[in-house]
């Protein structure tokens, strides 16, 4: 059984998803399964697209196709729940990137902790440069967060790459 269950929705950017995928199947140091979720409405079929067809082949790529398809990033990401085999479940949307290592230490930050939840940073990546953003108790950062999170909504011209800093989240979610 994946010790991490990647969820990996894509809806019409064909150019984009091998990207996302092949930004999770370089993960290192850590057993994952990627759940790979076709809700392609006006692009080709995600097994038929040449950018990810030799990733398909990898064993720990399962591709979803749910009908009828769904029209959100959230309902993709919920008709995959339910299939996940592993212990920790982790969501990478098709237009963005797994920094290298992010699973790992992750993973390593969730056993150090006890916590059922681990937050990570994200990097924005502007076509002039890149942003590092990190949450912690004092960083306003975190609410933007959890606010791109729940509306995902970036900027145009943005692009996400998400990473782990072991050590650095501090949050605690107590009452």
């Amino acid at each position: 059984m994946p010790e991490v269950s990647v969820i990996l929705p894509t809806c019409d950017r064909p150019d984009l998803v091998g990207r996302a995928l092949r930004s999770v199947l370089g993960q290192t140091d850590v057993d994952l399964e990627v759940l790979l979720v076709d809700s392609n409405h006006d692009a080709e079929p995600v097994r038929t697209n040449a950018n990810v067809l030799d990733m398909l082949a990898d064993d720990r790529v399962r591709l979803i196709e749910p009908d009828p398809r769904p029209f959100s990033a959230a309902s993709a990401r919920n008709a995959a729940l339910p299939l996940v085999r592993g212990n920790w479940v982790s969501y990478l949307d098709d237009d963005d990137l797994y920094e290298p290592g992010k699973l790992a230490a992750q993973l390593e930050l969730a056993r150090e902790s006890g916590k059922p939840l681990v937050l990570c940073g994200y990097t924005f990546v502007w076509p002039g440069g890149r942003q590092p953003r990190s949450p912690n108790q004092t960083n306003p950062v975190l609410r933007e967060f959890v606010t791109i999170m729940v509306t995902n909504s970036f900027p145009p011209g943005c692009g996400l790459r998400c990473w782990c800093g072991v050590g650095g989240v501090g949050l605690d979610w107590r009452d």
